[in-house]
């Protein structure tokens, strides 16, 4: 309801103010969170990217990738940027280099990654 709300009261305040008259009533749209992704989903894309017949080699890979996304929470393109420099075995910590908003950060690494 928030949404066709602050539709018709754009529609609105673009009509009225064709004729001159002011309407200053605004509608804030709540935000939603992203959806949840359940263990039973993740766990059938792990198991698809091990029964993959192609690539079979850069499975190892693409399930790492995979781990580090769910026990992170990295973004997408800060997986794709990542490198081996970024990671620091010593200190358990992932340093994203230009992540969202062109900020760099630290990521505490869970111990099983290494």
């Amino acid at each position: 309801m928030p949404r066709t709300r602050a539709r018709h009261s754009t529609y609105l305040k673009r009509f009225l103010g064709h004729y001159g008259i002011p309407f200053d009533i605004s509608v804030k749209i709540p935000r939603s969170l992203p959806t949840y992704i359940s263990e039973a989903e993740i766990r059938k894309l792990y198991q698809a990217i091990r029964d993959k017949e192609t690539h079979k080699e850069s499975c190892f890979r693409d399930l790492t990738l995979m781990y580090t996304a769910v026990m992170t929470g990295m973004r997408r393109g800060e997986l794709a940027n990542l490198s081996i420099r970024d990671l620091s075995f010593e200190t358990n910590r992932i340093y994203v280099r230009k992540g969202k908003g062109d900020r760099d950060r630290v990521i505490p690494m869970h111990p099983n990654t290494g």
